[in-house]
């Protein structure tokens, strides 16, 4: 998977996988006051985007695998 598509999908989902682990930890980055402030009307897009980021990730992967995987 070296084309641009898939390079952006895994730069998304590990952006997307990092978020989650900071909200984990207590440490929500879109409820941060900047992110109110200046960006609030991108939120919901952003789920959105990496919602689609998310499923393109597992479904080349499935491609991916083929026979290769292990059963």
């Amino acid at each position: 998977m070296k084309s641009m598509l898939g390079q952006t999908v895994w730069l998304l989902t590990a952006l997307g996988s990092i978020h989650l682990g900071l909200i984990g930890l207590g440490f929500n980055v879109l409820t941060m006051p900047f992110v109110q402030e200046n960006l609030a009307m991108l939120i919901v897009p952003l789920h959105y985007v990496f919602g689609v980021a998310g499923v393109l990730s597992l479904v080349m992967m499935m491609q991916g695998c083929g026979s290769n995987c292990p059963s």
